[in-house]
């Protein structure tokens, strides 16, 4: 009965995969090439070292283009989406259809027979003609944190951000070659990067902290600046209040409000008024030690690139 239970959700996932990537199929594909080829500390305490790897290491990745970046990055960067994201839709169609196989007398012929009707089914020929083009790609995450990192220890800011983002979704060890551990590689080069960020007044970094929720996709981050707390949130809230004018500034003041006057289902403040005092203190000296002088903000800062395999 477990089985049954798992196979099914596994199943319903893979239908709404699929039926978003048939919606917006994929356009012609380019010609896949070969990857790119004083530490600060960060300015918040660090938690040990959190290995993160999920699904089966062929989770959606880049597919919109990453604007703020320059273009060579960028044009490598959507070609591995596109590769990426071809051979996710495959595999869910395979998991959707060979989920009908439980329960069968002979389960590996009944997939086997599944997986050869999908990999024929014409609705999937622009991901087949897409997969053909990504040939010498065997894993399309692991270039793509290679490409990342190449452009962002150039020195490109956009890059160090998206590099910070979420690049360590389902990469492993084996797959990168040259780094004896992608994890340590990753959380090296963060550190640096989220220390840049601050002393810059680079708005981006304070936007990724102010998240009052975290998903996956922010493990990797979290493990080494801790955020996605009402306590966090706050204090990177104020100091966005702190820099923004006009309206998104009269939006974050309510935010603000409504958060220091939160209360829990037994009555009590979400926030003390320490954590409140303390949240304001910080915000307004970290504001005029690194972000007195950076653009005022009238809107949420933008992320350089989009993470949405859409």
């Amino acid at each position: 009965m477990r089985r049954s239970v798992v196979w099914t959700i596994a199943a319903v996932a893979a239908v709404v995969c699929l039926f978003v990537a048939l919606r917006y199929p994929p356009s012609d594909p380019s010609k896949a090439t070969s990857a790119i080829g004083a530490n600060d500390p960060a300015p918040a305490g660090t938690s040990a070292r959190n290995r993160v790897v999920s699904g089966d290491g062929r989770a959606p990745v880049v597919s919109q283009p990453v604007s703020g970046l320059k273009s060579a990055y960028r044009e490598k960067l959507v070609m591995l989406g596109k590769c990426g994201n071809a051979e996710v839709v495959l595999k869910a169609a395979r998991t959707s259809r060979s989920a009908e196989c439980m329960g069968t007398i002979n389960v590996q012929k009944c997939v086997d027979q599944h997986n050869r009707a999908t990999d024929s089914d014409p609705q999937f020929a622009a991901y087949r003609n897409q997969i053909a083009q990504c040939a010498g790609v065997s894993h399309p995450q692991a270039e793509i944190y290679l490409t990342l990192r190449a452009a962002a220890e150039s020195g490109d800011q956009d890059a160090q951000v998206c590099f910070m983002k979420g690049v360590m979704s389902d990469v492993e060890d084996r797959e990168i070659v040259g780094i004896a551990d992608v994890y340590d590689d990753y959380q090296t080069l963060t550190r640096r990067y989220i220390a840049a960020a601050f002393s810059r007044g680079d708005w981006r970094i304070i936007q990724q902290f102010s998240k009052e929720r975290t998903d996956m996709s922010d493990v990797a981050l979290g493990a080494i600046y801790p955020y996605g707390t009402q306590e966090i949130a706050h204090k990177m809230l104020r100091l966005e209040y702190l820099g923004a004018t006009g309206e998104y500034a009269h939006g974050l003041e309510e935010r603000l409000q409504n958060m220091e006057s939160a209360k829990d289902f037994n009555g009590n403040p979400i926030l003390t008024p320490s954590q409140i005092r303390d949240g304001n203190e910080w915000a307004r000296s970290t504001y005029e030690t690194y972000y007195a002088n950076s653009p005022r903000l009238t809107k949420e800062p933008a992320a350089p690139c989009d993470w949405d395999a859409g």
